[in-house]
């Protein structure tokens, strides 16, 4: 064909169906048959309906790489997501930024590459991005972390307009699951200045703020998962080779941020376990507390010493070392490392971290906690022994012994007798009364002068002493084994209840302990 002639194509005769040659093989059928208009306009539509419904997004969404904020505020999140944002929202009191919205992003490192090697990279694509670092005041050499960009320049600066910069925090450190993990906080700050006040309760979704986050991390996830840090890649062929000989180790780092992780869960795990045993002996202490209270004017007015029991000894247990800053990894031995990946032998050493952090919190939290189980025992022995001297010494003071006598005068029983160890007013039921406690019974005087009566309730026919509310007021409700079976005590001072209480649940302890057989134990 002579090159200057245009080139012809007829279109007006129909395609002629292909002759069957030596080239005409099964594959070469399947070419033209998908290559068919049929087929085509099948693949059209499909790819339409693919970037209609984002499922190419979903399809190719890498499990290292999550954003963890959602651009609808209003779609409920699961559990788990929940738990993800809170804990990321937790590393944001180390950022010297505030904001009121921040778009956040995760991404799974492996944990064989140094920290230095994540900054040069993550530096590197801010960068790009016209993001300058920012450093802090006291050491201009030491990076916070945060890089910065100014957004728009226009107007100069005043009293409700600051230039707007967008802000990118990154960190690096370790999830609740012990995995290394970049997290990077994106957000805007400056514009108009507008007061607290006239804030909304929750900032407005800003579009145009999650597209720039969602650029930047893109470019992050690409050059990461180019580079090779990001975790699936251990698990990858390039990392499955049992040939490979090059030694592997974990990074420093790393290692050290697994260690405080631990060592937070276990003053976590401390508290928790600790916090009912010392409610415990608070508890104790201050019934101790309210008791003595009670007993103090006795104490005065007849001079006596204030007991002071000896304390029991301490005896703490030789704690283990809890410092992990000597922790060594351990590698595989020859004959384990033998026919391993790469992959496989970080995944065994951070496994191997991960089992001896278990043991040495383990252990630590074990000894601990008996330690405290002892020393909330020894405090509590303390307080009831106290309790009991404290009484003791009163109910042993000849003097204090013709309390009650004198008080009731010759209109009492001849055989009362004893220390008053508390006087009153009260309500008993709905008469009023003057209230008396004495080691052996308790007294209520009712009426006045020559009409007055009295009643008595001996200790060894009381069964238990409670504090109910009764429309809302305190009393004390005297369960005992006499006729009425029960009498309810409202004491004029309310500030009196649980201190007369205290009184009287000590008493009654002691009375228990006398009359318990084959105790052993004498009387008060």
């Amino acid at each position: 064909m002579n090159s200057t002639e245009p080139l012809v194509v007829d279109c007006s005769e129909t395609p002629r169906s292909h002759e069957h040659t030596s080239l005409d093989t099964p594959q070469t059928r399947a070419d033209e048959e998908s290559a068919s208009p049929a087929a085509l306009s099948a693949l059209v539509h499909e790819t339409v309906a693919l970037l209609q419904e984002g499922a190419i997004a979903e399809a190719t969404k890498h499990p290292d790489f999550h954003k963890l904020t959602p651009v609808d505020a209003s779609v409920s999140l699961s559990e788990s997501e929940h738990e993800s944002l809170r804990e990321a929202e937790s590393w944001l009191t180390s950022c010297p930024v505030q904001s009121r919205q921040w778009i956040i992003y995760e991404a799974r490192l492996r944990p064989d590459i140094s920290l230095s090697s994540f900054h040069d990279l993550l530096s590197t694509v801010l960068l790009s991005h016209g993001f300058q670092p920012d450093f802090d005041s006291d050491d201009a050499s030491r990076p916070t972390g945060v890089y910065r960009r100014k957004v728009d320049a226009s107007g100069a600066p005043s009293l409700f307009h600051l230039p707007t910069h967008n802000v990118v925090f990154a960190r690096v450190g370790v999830s609740a699951s012990k995995l290394r993990i970049l997290r990077v906080y994106v957000c805007a700050v400056g514009g108009s200045v507008v007061p607290a006040q006239f804030l909304p309760s929750s900032p407005s979704v800003n579009v145009a703020l999650h597209a720039t986050a969602d650029t930047i991390f893109a470019h992050l996830q690409s050059a990461i998962e180019e580079i090779g840090y990001a975790l699936a890649i251990l698990l990858s062929p390039s990392f499955c080779d049992g040939m490979d000989e090059l030694a592997v180790a974990l990074d420093d780092d790393y290692v050290r941020d697994v260690a405080a992780a631990f060592d937070a869960e276990m003053k976590a795990t401390l508290r928790q376990l600790s916090l009912p045993l010392e409610e415990y002996a608070h508890a104790n202490e201050v019934a101790t507390a309210q008791l003595l209270s009670v007993l103090e004017p006795l104490y005065a007015k007849f001079h006596i010493d204030k007991p002071q029991p000896a304390r029991p000894a301490l005896n703490p247990s030789k704690s283990p070392a809890t410092d992990a800053a000597g922790f060594e990894t351990i590698a595989p031995s020859g004959d384990e490392a033998r026919g391993l990946s790469r992959g496989e032998r970080v995944t065994k050493l951070v496994h191997a971290l991960w089992q001896t952090h278990r043991s040495r919190i383990s252990s630590f939290v074990d000894l601990k906690i008996r330690d405290k189980r002892a020393q909330i025992a020894r405090r509590v022995e303390y307080t009831t022994r106290l309790r009991r001297l404290a009484l003791q010494s009163i109910l042993d003071n000849a003097e204090a012994k013709k309390m009650l006598q004198a008080t009731l005068g010759s209109a009492g029983d001849p055989s009362w007798e004893g220390a008053v160890l508390y006087e009153g007013s009260c309500i008993l039921g709905k008469i009023p009364a003057k209230f008396y406690v004495t080691y052996d019974r308790l007294v209520f005087k009712m009426g006045m002068f020559m009409i007055s009566s009295f009643k008595d309730i001996a200790f060894s026919s009381i069964t238990r002493v409670t504090k109910p509310h009764v429309l809302g007021i305190s009393v004390i409700s005297i369960h005992h084994t006499l006729q009425e079976g029960c009498a309810e005590v409202q004491l004029t001072l309310v500030s009196d209840v649980d201190r007369v209480f205290e009184l009287l649940n000590q008493i009654c302890s002691m009375h228990n302990i006398t009359n318990r057989p084959n105790d052993g134990g004498g009387s008060p």
